[in-house]
């Protein structure tokens, strides 16, 4: 890996591989760019991962030099911070699937409990508990707003994260280039 950048205002592989990789021309040289850029950054795959000032790891391309991401040098430095980008994507997404579940868990209980058939099954198996079915609810209904909550600030840690790791990139590859 050489380094990391952010995303600017490209919206598609083809750009971005052009922007990093101004000596490429159209062809197989920018193709192997494209596909060298989504194998080291899965996100890219869809439009979404195009978001203006997200991290890109930039790889090493034998037929291309790159035009703002460092140089051989470097390369130990950027791997590193390569796999922190990517152990924090990870982390982003295993965070996220966990409160997905979370909420999705709270929101599925609080509707067998607002079911009639849960409501009859619980009056005859805990008759001194079924007063309590609506409260039941609306813990449940609370447990989901906090996943919600936690789901925000951890996404918004986790993004933040990545910005500082981006810039790190830059400012390493800037002092490189300065010496």
């Amino acid at each position: 890996m050489v380094g990391i950048t952010r995303i600017g205002r490209q919206t598609t592989i083809s750009a971005l591989a052009r922007s990093l990789f101004p000596d490429l021309e159209d062809g197989e040289s920018l193709r192997r760019a494209e596909e060298a850029l989504v194998g080291a950054n899965p996100q890219l795959r869809t439009r979404a991962g195009f978001r203006p000032e997200a991290p890109v790891i930039v790889p090493t391309l034998s037929a291309a030099k790159p035009g703002r991401a460092g140089s051989r040098e470097t390369a130990d430095a950027a791997a590193a911070l390569g796999e922190m980008a990517r152990g924090l994507d990870a982390l982003g997404r295993a965070a996220q699937a966990a409160f997905a579940q979370e909420q999705k868990a709270a929101k599925e209980a609080t509707k067998t409990l607002g079911s009639a058939e849960a409501r009859d099954a619980m009056r005859k198996r805990y008759p001194d508990l079924a007063d309590d079915l609506p409260v039941l609810a609306g813990l449940l209904a609370e447990r989901a707003k906090v996943a919600a909550a936690r789901s925000a600030v951890v996404d918004a840690a986790i993004g933040r994260a990545q910005r500082d790791l981006a810039a790190l990139g830059e400012a390493s590859a800037r002092r490189h280039k300065e010496r």
